[in-house]
């Protein structure tokens, strides 16, 4: 479920009762505050238990930009999906799955750079039918696999609420996400603030701070890396690098790289094709 929406009055939602249920709740707060299940930006929580099925009230302040991407499925259903391979279940794990009947456990976490990642990409998914199916079931059991780990790693621990600085350089790290996974499209700076919920005076500042350079000077600097990787595989022109980094235009692409490496790509092209041989 993926919640992403801006609202322009506070709104309270009241709840009715469901069915009640077994129930593993993956919830990522990617932007705004969930002042509701007390889980700030870059927070994530993992809901272990009985779902009793009860009604209430619900409150979304208005005013913030919400992105909020939710996994649910019942313990039955995840049990039945991992049935091939349950003896690898990790025992805090195996304690809660044999005892969901009776076991409630709320976990909260910090959304991981891997977790943000793989979140952009089910959100960006490219492709369409049956190959875009594939792709986000194994983005989702990707993304579950990455919060079991934290689960397995970390006590279960109350709601807590993470300081401003925390939830900053977690937004400056989603933003570094967004740049490494858009090399050929970058956003501006405005895009990029929008999206990870910081103004551009923040993002910039941050960006010294946490990086040591500029956003755009991280851009260029991971554009040059990715481009000397993918020359030293061999598996690509240097025409085809420029464009896969971002560069339309191979003499400003060539011109770039020259300045950055103090070598033409064409001539670091065939001294990695020497060195192999």
């Amino acid at each position: 479920m993926i919640d992403q929406y801006t609202l322009q009055e506070n709104l309270v939602v009241e709840t009715a009762p469901g069915k009640p249920g077994f129930d593993l709740e993956f919830s990522f707060m990617i932007l705004g505050d969930n002042h509701t299940e007390q889980t700030l930006a870059g927070q994530n929580f993992l809901c272990l238990g009985f779902e009793p099925g009860i009604s209430g009230l619900v409150d979304w302040q208005a005013g913030q930009q919400i992105l909020k991407f939710d996994i649910h499925i019942t313990v039955e259903t995840f049990v039945n999906a991992i049935a091939h391979c349950l003896e690898l279940v990790d025992p805090k794990l195996r304690q809660f799955l044999e005892h969901s009947d009776h076991i409630d456990c709320f976990q909260m976490g910090v959304n991981t750079p891997a977790m943000c990642t793989i979140i952009y990409q089910i959100l960006n998914c490219p492709y369409q039918g049956l190959t875009r199916q594939l792709y986000l079931e194994g983005k989702v059991l990707e993304l579950m696999a990455l919060r079991l780990d934290q689960y397995i790693q970390n006590e279960p621990q109350p709601r807590q609420k993470s300081s401003s600085k925390s939830q900053e350089r977690d937004r400056l790290h989603y933003a570094k996400e967004i740049l490494i996974h858009n090399l050929e499209h970058p956003p501006s700076l405005l895009e990029l603030s929008q999206q990870v919920g910081l103004n551009t005076r923040k993002l910039k500042e941050g960006f010294r701070r946490e990086f040591d350079t500029t956003v755009f000077g991280y851009l260029h600097s991971h554009r040059m890396e990715q481009a000397r990787k993918f020359i030293e595989e061999g598996q690509m022109t240097v025409a085809e690098v420029a464009y896969g980094v971002g560069y339309a235009n191979r003499s400003h692409f060539a011109a770039a790289f020259r300045k950055w490496f103090g070598i033409n790509p064409s001539e670091f092209f065939k001294e990695t094709q020497k060195r192999e041989i």
